[in-house]
């Protein structure tokens, strides 16, 4: 998926995921196509959202407000 370049991105990544082929390279590029596209991969499984909620809120915030300067 192609994103627009101006668009801050922040992709949270499974690190381990074996089931689809380039997955980390797919969204380093992914990440790499706007001028603020950040990557953290998390050793967890594919729910994120649900195992690592805390970590995935504690590093928006602070990936918001590096925005800000």
């Amino acid at each position: 998926m192609k994103l627009p370049a101006d668009l801050p991105v922040y992709l949270f990544v499974q690190e381990h995921n074996t089931g689809v082929e380039r997955w980390t390279e797919m969204h380093q590029a992914q990440m790499a196509e706007g001028k603020n596209g950040k990557m953290l991969l998390i050793d967890a499984d594919h729910y994120l959202h649900h195992t690592e909620s805390k970590l995935i809120a504690s590093e928006t915030i602070k990936y918001l407000e590096s925005l800000k300067q």
